[in-house]
């Protein structure tokens, strides 16, 4: 039998919960309250016994702190910094990513799997709305006193400014990579020029295809942080939690 068709009920099961608690949580941060958030993804993983399902939890509730705090620890789990995807990898028995210093294989890429079954597994996870917001999260969390490359900074900017464009009705996702795009901004000035002009292309993107005026508003503000310019800031009151937040990155 084939691992993927191993995988499918334990996956089909988790986007089926996943979908169920997206809502409940999201609904928290539209009506921002973010305090009970935290004890209710607290309070669920206490009960979860399913290894996937209380570590998409225990995600939920690190993304709460964050949002609430601006900030979020994560936690080394031997030679590794936990991850959402090196969660998903590791709880579901696809590869032992968390290992001890001492046992760690040189030269092996932890948390990659094949092709084919990484993208098997992503057509299910990514019904959890959180996991890709905490990708986010934890990725801008791990720029803390990393090294970034900078020969590959456009490309970077390049590929993953789509996530402005990201139309989910909440924006949410794009608070974390502002922050990341803002990383980027401080560390290489001689590239602004080009950051910029992608930036814009994004905006004007999001224009043409009609977009929503809370997810311009959102765009616009996340361009302002990245650039640390409050003056571009649009005018009047901020129309969604995600402009909201961004603005606040600001004034």
């Amino acid at each position: 039998m084939r691992v993927q068709d191993l995988l499918k009920p334990l996956l089909e099961d988790f986007a089926l919960f996943a979908e169920r608690v997206d809502k409940e949580f999201l609904s928290y941060i539209e009506r921002e309250e973010l305090d009970r958030g935290i004890e209710k993804a607290q309070e669920l993983k206490e009960k979860q016994q399913e290894p996937l399902k209380k570590a998409y939890l225990k995600w939920i509730e690190k993304t709460f702190v964050f949002l609430l705090d601006r900030d979020v620890e994560l936690e080394r789990k031997g030679a590794m910094e936990e991850d959402p995807w090196f969660d998903i990898v590791h709880y579901l028995g696809l590869q032992r990513v968390y290992v001890d210093e001492d046992k760690v294989e040189m030269w092996k890429a932890y948390g990659e799997v094949d092709e084919e079954l990484g993208k098997f597994v992503q057509s299910y996870t990514s019904k959890g709305y959180f996991w890709g917001l905490a990708g986010y999260i934890a990725m801008f969390k791990s720029m803390e006193g990393a090294f970034i490359n900078g020969n590959i900074a456009e490309e970077f900017f390049g590929n993953f400014s789509q996530v402005l464009l990201r139309n989910d009705g909440y924006y949410l996702w794009q608070i974390p990579i502002a922050l990341v795009f803002r990383t980027y901004y401080r560390l290489f000035p001689e590239k602004r020029p080009a950051f910029s002009k992608i930036l814009s292309d994004r905006l004007s993107q999001a224009i043409e295809k009609g977009y929503p005026e809370k997810h311009i508003r959102v765009i616009q503000t996340a361009i302002a942080v990245i650039k640390e310019d409050p003056e571009s800031l649009p005018e009047g009151e901020p129309q969604s939690f995600a402009e909201k937040w961004l603005r606040e990155e600001l004034v």
